[in-house]
């Protein structure tokens, strides 16, 4: 069976990355676990580090200074 990929963007999306971990490893038994490869991906590096423990992959794509300003700029137009 394929595996499949569940991407965290944001804060909330690395929570509910990790909610669903915990509950895979709940299932453990069932090998839902070995089925799924999850990814949060964030530009706060702090919000990532926090994600390490739970077995998820992490990406941080920026940090504030650059994709945050550029999408504080769009708003403020």
């Amino acid at each position: 069976m394929k595996k499949k990929f569940v991407i965290g963007l944001g804060g909330s999306g690395g929570k509910i990355v990790a909610n669903l971990m915990e509950r895979l490893e709940k299932e453990q038994d069932k090998g839902y676990r070995d089925e799924v490869a999850c990814i949060a991906i964030d530009t706060h590096q702090d919000s990532l580090d926090k994600l390490k423990d739970s077995g998820i992959k992490t990406a941080c794509i920026s940090n504030f200074g650059t994709v945050g300003a550029i999408i504080n700029d769009l708003g403020s137009n």
